[in-house]
Protein backbone atom coordinates (compact mmCIF):
# COMPACT_ATOMS: atom_id res chain seq x y z
CA UNK A 1 0.00 0.00 0.00
CA UNK A 2 2.73 2.42 0.90
CA UNK A 3 4.57 1.80 -2.38
CA UNK A 4 1.35 2.41 -4.35
CA UNK A 5 0.66 5.62 -2.43
CA UNK A 6 4.12 6.95 -3.22
CA UNK A 7 3.64 6.08 -6.88
CA UNK A 8 0.31 7.93 -7.00
CA UNK A 9 1.83 10.93 -5.23
CA UNK A 10 4.70 11.07 -7.74
CA UNK A 11 2.28 10.83 -10.65
CA UNK A 12 0.20 13.65 -9.20
CA UNK A 13 3.30 15.77 -8.72
CA UNK A 14 4.37 15.04 -12.30
CA UNK A 15 0.97 16.08 -13.61
CA UNK A 16 1.10 19.32 -11.62
CA UNK A 17 4.59 20.00 -12.92
CA UNK A 18 3.50 19.43 -16.52
CA UNK A 19 0.53 21.78 -16.04
CA UNK A 20 2.80 24.43 -14.57
CA UNK A 21 5.27 24.11 -17.47
CA UNK A 22 2.41 24.34 -19.95
CA UNK A 23 1.19 27.54 -18.29
CA UNK A 24 4.73 28.91 -18.52
CA UNK A 25 4.95 28.15 -22.24
CA UNK A 26 1.55 29.76 -22.79
CA UNK A 27 2.61 32.88 -20.89
CA UNK A 28 5.81 33.09 -22.96
CA UNK A 29 3.81 32.73 -26.18
CA UNK A 30 1.45 35.52 -25.11
CA UNK A 31 4.48 37.69 -24.43
CA UNK A 32 5.85 36.99 -27.90
CA UNK A 33 2.50 37.85 -29.52
CA UNK A 34 2.22 41.11 -27.57
CA UNK A 35 5.75 42.15 -28.44
CA UNK A 36 5.14 41.41 -32.14
CA UNK A 37 2.03 43.58 -31.87
CA UNK A 38 4.25 46.47 -30.68
CA UNK A 39 2.99 46.16 -27.10
CA UNK A 40 6.22 45.50 -25.16
CA UNK A 41 4.89 46.97 -21.90
CA UNK A 42 2.07 44.40 -21.93
CA UNK A 43 4.51 41.64 -22.92
CA UNK A 44 6.78 42.15 -19.89
CA UNK A 45 4.35 40.70 -17.25
CA UNK A 46 3.73 37.64 -19.43
CA UNK A 47 7.46 36.95 -19.80
CA UNK A 48 7.87 37.43 -16.05
CA UNK A 49 5.13 34.84 -15.44
CA UNK A 50 6.91 32.40 -17.73
CA UNK A 51 10.22 33.05 -15.93
CA UNK A 52 8.63 32.37 -12.54
CA UNK A 53 7.16 29.08 -13.75
CA UNK A 54 10.47 28.05 -15.33
CA UNK A 55 12.44 28.82 -12.18
CA UNK A 56 9.95 26.96 -9.98
CA UNK A 57 9.95 23.91 -12.25
CA UNK A 58 13.67 23.92 -13.06
CA UNK A 59 13.00 24.19 -16.81
CA UNK A 60 16.17 25.94 -17.98
CA UNK A 61 15.21 25.92 -21.66
CA UNK A 62 11.91 27.70 -20.96
CA UNK A 63 13.77 30.04 -18.61
CA UNK A 64 16.32 30.93 -21.31
CA UNK A 65 13.54 31.49 -23.85
CA UNK A 66 11.45 33.69 -21.56
CA UNK A 67 14.51 35.70 -20.53
CA UNK A 68 15.26 36.33 -24.22
CA UNK A 69 11.72 37.61 -24.68
CA UNK A 70 11.85 39.77 -21.57
CA UNK A 71 15.21 41.25 -22.53
CA UNK A 72 13.99 42.08 -26.03
CA UNK A 73 10.83 43.72 -24.65
CA UNK A 74 12.91 45.81 -22.26
CA UNK A 75 15.09 46.91 -25.18
CA UNK A 76 11.92 47.92 -27.06
CA UNK A 77 10.97 50.04 -24.04
CA UNK A 78 14.41 51.65 -23.92
CA UNK A 79 15.23 50.06 -20.55
CA UNK A 80 18.71 49.04 -21.67
CA UNK A 81 20.34 48.78 -18.23
CA UNK A 82 17.64 46.33 -17.09
CA UNK A 83 17.84 44.38 -20.34
CA UNK A 84 21.58 43.69 -20.29
CA UNK A 85 21.80 41.17 -17.38
CA UNK A 86 18.61 39.50 -18.63
CA UNK A 87 20.00 38.89 -22.12
CA UNK A 88 23.39 37.81 -20.77
CA UNK A 89 21.69 35.25 -18.55
CA UNK A 90 19.62 34.02 -21.48
CA UNK A 91 22.79 33.48 -23.56
CA UNK A 92 24.53 31.63 -20.72
CA UNK A 93 21.54 29.33 -20.24
CA UNK A 94 21.25 28.54 -23.95
CA UNK A 95 24.96 27.69 -24.02
CA UNK A 96 24.26 25.24 -21.18
CA UNK A 97 21.01 23.61 -22.35
CA UNK A 98 21.33 23.78 -26.15
CA UNK A 99 25.10 23.88 -26.54
CA UNK A 100 27.58 26.57 -27.59
CA UNK A 101 27.16 25.72 -31.29
CA UNK A 102 23.34 25.74 -31.32
CA UNK A 103 20.97 28.02 -33.19
CA UNK A 104 19.52 29.17 -29.86
CA UNK A 105 22.97 30.31 -28.73
CA UNK A 106 23.45 32.14 -32.02
CA UNK A 107 20.11 33.92 -31.69
CA UNK A 108 20.85 34.85 -28.07
CA UNK A 109 24.24 36.25 -29.10
CA UNK A 110 22.52 38.26 -31.84
CA UNK A 111 20.07 39.69 -29.27
CA UNK A 112 22.93 40.70 -26.99
CA UNK A 113 24.81 42.24 -29.93
CA UNK A 114 21.87 44.50 -30.73
CA UNK A 115 21.66 45.60 -27.10
CA UNK A 116 25.37 46.48 -27.09
CA UNK A 117 24.83 48.43 -30.29
CA UNK A 118 22.12 50.53 -28.59
CA UNK A 119 24.39 51.22 -25.61
CA UNK A 120 27.19 52.32 -27.95
CA UNK A 121 29.44 49.34 -27.15
CA UNK A 122 30.09 48.66 -30.82
CA UNK A 123 33.12 46.39 -30.49
CA UNK A 124 31.28 44.17 -28.00
CA UNK A 125 28.32 44.13 -30.37
CA UNK A 126 30.51 43.13 -33.31
CA UNK A 127 32.14 40.34 -31.29
CA UNK A 128 28.75 38.86 -30.39
CA UNK A 129 27.44 39.18 -33.95
CA UNK A 130 30.57 37.58 -35.40
CA UNK A 131 29.80 34.65 -33.13
CA UNK A 132 26.10 34.61 -33.97
CA UNK A 133 26.28 34.77 -37.76
CA UNK A 134 28.13 31.47 -38.42
CA UNK A 135 25.77 29.63 -36.05
CA UNK A 136 22.70 31.07 -37.76
CA UNK A 137 24.12 30.25 -41.19
CA UNK A 138 24.80 26.67 -40.06
CA UNK A 139 21.27 26.06 -38.78
CA UNK A 140 18.90 28.28 -40.79
CA UNK A 141 17.67 27.91 -44.35
CA UNK A 142 19.62 30.18 -46.72
CA UNK A 143 16.38 32.09 -47.45
CA UNK A 144 15.37 32.62 -43.80
CA UNK A 145 14.55 36.24 -42.96
CA UNK A 146 16.22 35.84 -39.56
CA UNK A 147 19.48 35.38 -41.41
CA UNK A 148 18.80 38.44 -43.56
CA UNK A 149 18.23 40.52 -40.43
CA UNK A 150 21.48 39.28 -38.88
CA UNK A 151 23.39 40.31 -42.02
CA UNK A 152 21.59 43.65 -41.92
CA UNK A 153 22.57 44.07 -38.26
CA UNK A 154 26.23 43.56 -39.17
CA UNK A 155 25.91 46.17 -41.92
CA UNK A 156 24.55 48.67 -39.39
CA UNK A 157 27.32 47.93 -36.88
CA UNK A 158 30.07 48.36 -39.44
CA UNK A 159 28.55 51.57 -40.84
CA UNK A 160 28.40 53.02 -37.34
CA UNK A 161 32.14 52.34 -37.17
CA UNK A 162 32.61 54.03 -40.59
CA UNK A 163 33.61 50.72 -42.20
CA UNK A 164 31.49 51.25 -45.32
CA UNK A 165 33.43 48.94 -47.65
CA UNK A 166 33.31 46.01 -45.22
CA UNK A 167 29.64 46.67 -44.52
CA UNK A 168 28.48 46.50 -48.13
CA UNK A 169 28.90 42.73 -48.55
CA UNK A 170 26.63 42.07 -45.55
CA UNK A 171 23.93 44.33 -46.97
CA UNK A 172 24.10 42.51 -50.31
CA UNK A 173 23.58 39.17 -48.56
CA UNK A 174 20.69 40.57 -46.52
CA UNK A 175 19.05 42.01 -49.62
CA UNK A 176 19.45 38.81 -51.62
CA UNK A 177 17.47 36.90 -48.99
CA UNK A 178 14.89 39.63 -48.37
CA UNK A 179 13.99 40.04 -52.05
CA UNK A 180 12.19 36.69 -51.78
CA UNK A 181 9.81 38.41 -49.32
CA UNK A 182 8.72 41.47 -51.35
CA UNK A 183 6.00 42.69 -48.97
CA UNK A 184 7.87 42.29 -45.69
CA UNK A 185 8.72 45.18 -43.35
CA UNK A 186 12.18 43.64 -43.06
CA UNK A 187 12.79 44.21 -46.77
CA UNK A 188 11.84 47.85 -46.22
CA UNK A 189 14.46 48.14 -43.44
CA UNK A 190 17.12 46.60 -45.67
CA UNK A 191 16.21 48.81 -48.65
CA UNK A 192 16.39 51.85 -46.38
CA UNK A 193 19.95 50.87 -45.53
CA UNK A 194 20.71 50.47 -49.24
CA UNK A 195 19.45 54.05 -49.74
CA UNK A 196 21.81 55.13 -46.95
CA UNK A 197 24.73 53.44 -48.70
CA UNK A 198 23.82 55.03 -52.05
CA UNK A 199 23.56 58.45 -50.42
CA UNK A 200 26.95 57.95 -48.79
CA UNK A 201 28.35 57.48 -52.31
CA UNK A 202 26.56 60.58 -53.56
CA UNK A 203 24.12 58.54 -55.66
CA UNK A 204 21.08 60.53 -54.57
CA UNK A 205 18.72 59.72 -57.48
CA UNK A 206 19.24 56.01 -56.77
CA UNK A 207 18.73 56.66 -53.04
CA UNK A 208 15.43 58.37 -53.83
CA UNK A 209 14.27 55.35 -55.86
CA UNK A 210 15.24 52.99 -53.04
CA UNK A 211 13.26 55.09 -50.55
CA UNK A 212 10.21 55.04 -52.83
CA UNK A 213 10.29 51.25 -52.62
CA UNK A 214 10.64 51.48 -48.83
CA UNK A 215 7.60 53.74 -48.58
CA UNK A 216 5.54 51.54 -50.87
CA UNK A 217 6.18 48.52 -48.64
CA UNK A 218 5.62 50.41 -45.39
CA UNK A 219 2.35 51.95 -46.55
CA UNK A 220 1.05 48.40 -47.09
CA UNK A 221 2.47 46.82 -43.94
CA UNK A 222 2.52 49.51 -41.22
CA UNK A 223 -0.21 51.45 -39.46
CA UNK A 224 -0.73 54.96 -40.92
CA UNK A 225 0.53 56.50 -37.65
CA UNK A 226 3.60 54.26 -37.27
CA UNK A 227 6.68 56.38 -36.44
CA UNK A 228 8.79 54.20 -38.76
CA UNK A 229 6.81 55.59 -41.68
CA UNK A 230 7.53 59.15 -40.51
CA UNK A 231 11.23 58.36 -40.24
CA UNK A 232 11.28 56.96 -43.77
CA UNK A 233 9.49 60.02 -45.14
CA UNK A 234 12.08 62.26 -43.50
CA UNK A 235 14.94 60.30 -45.07
CA UNK A 236 13.15 60.40 -48.42
CA UNK A 237 12.77 64.18 -48.13
CA UNK A 238 16.45 64.67 -47.33
CA UNK A 239 17.48 62.76 -50.48
CA UNK A 240 14.92 64.64 -52.60
CA UNK A 241 16.47 67.93 -51.49
CA UNK A 242 19.86 66.69 -52.67
CA UNK A 243 18.47 66.47 -56.21
CA UNK A 244 16.58 69.78 -55.92
CA UNK A 245 13.08 68.27 -55.79
CA UNK A 246 12.07 70.73 -53.09
CA UNK A 247 8.30 70.61 -53.59
CA UNK A 248 8.13 66.81 -53.30
CA UNK A 249 10.52 66.97 -50.32
CA UNK A 250 8.28 69.46 -48.53
CA UNK A 251 5.24 67.27 -49.13
CA UNK A 252 7.05 64.28 -47.60
CA UNK A 253 8.11 66.36 -44.60
CA UNK A 254 4.55 67.53 -43.99
CA UNK A 255 3.29 63.94 -44.10
CA UNK A 256 5.99 62.94 -41.59
CA UNK A 257 4.98 65.79 -39.26
CA UNK A 258 1.35 64.75 -39.47
CA UNK A 259 2.20 61.18 -38.53
CA UNK A 260 4.32 62.30 -35.58
CA UNK A 261 1.54 64.58 -34.31
CA UNK A 262 -0.98 61.73 -34.56
CA UNK A 263 1.29 59.48 -32.50
CA UNK A 264 2.10 62.01 -29.78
Amino acid sequence: MRRDSIHITLLAFGALLMRAQTSGVEANNRGVDLRLASRPADAVPEFNRAIQVAENSGDDRLLATALAGLGSALVDLGELARAQPVLRRSLALFEKVAGPDSLETGEAANNLAMLYRKTGELLKAQTQLERALPLMQAHLDVHDMQLALAFNNMFILLVEQKQWDSAESYLKQAREIAKAHPESPQLADIEENRALLLAHRGQYPEAVEAMRQVLQIEQHTLRPDDPRLARSLESYASYLRKISQKSEAREAELRAQSIRRAGS
